[in-house]
């Protein structure tokens, strides 16, 4: 052009999809796995009876709950404020953003503990009747008391990982801790 600027060609639109699916085809198949399992999860629960079923069924809207807080609100916050500093060349205060992001997610997580792993009869009881409670109460004890820490840094420090651009590792150490190191950049 006459003023110095170039015209770019359009990119074909099957380029344009594969460049999209190769972004997406790790997270998505996370996604498709965490699914699944959420699936198998009341199968189990019905095996062992009425009373867990309808346990597990007031404990699901908190492990979902803390599933999208700590992936989705949260991870997308960390995605993209660790992205922005990187991309501007400020190492340092990405740094001090994954610090501040892990402090973060412990005190969401101890949050889970306590209310959920601590006062599970009273919180279950309020919505599901005492029966379900007594139910659920040993459940949502071991998930959140034992599994709400470290979903909360995983889900953290994998989107950590995505906002520094490495979108294949955080499903590869979801999915298969074990082979990710093995293939860890740098080993």
């Amino acid at each position: 052009m006459a003023d110095g600027t170039a015209v770019l060609a359009p990119t074909p639109l099957g380029t344009l999809l594969r460049r999209v699916w190769t972004l997406a085809a790790p997270t998505t198949a996370v996604s498709a796995i965490q699914s699944a399992c959420q699936l198998v999860e009341p199968v189990l629960a019905s095996r062992q009876g009425t009373a867990a079923l309808a346990g597990w069924a007031v404990v699901l809207p908190f492990a979902l709950l803390m599933q999208q807080m700590s992936a989705g609100a949260m991870g997308g916050g960390v995605v993209s404020a660790i992205a922005r500093t990187l991309g501007a060349g400020r190492r340092e205060e990405a740094s001090a953003l994954v610090l501040h992001a892990l402090v973060i997610s412990i005190g969401f997580a101890l949050a889970f503990m306590l209310l959920l792993a601590g006062f599970p009869h009273e919180i279950l009881g309020a919505i599901g009747g005492p029966e379900v409670a007594a139910a659920a109460a040993s459940y949502c004890a071991w998930l959140f008391g034992a599994g709400a820490i470290p979903a909360w840094l995983a889900n953290t420090l994998a989107s950590v990982l995505r906002g520094g651009g490495g979108m294949r590792w955080p499903p590869a150490c979801c999915c298969s801790p074990g082979s990710a190191i093995r293939r860890w950049p740098g080993r």
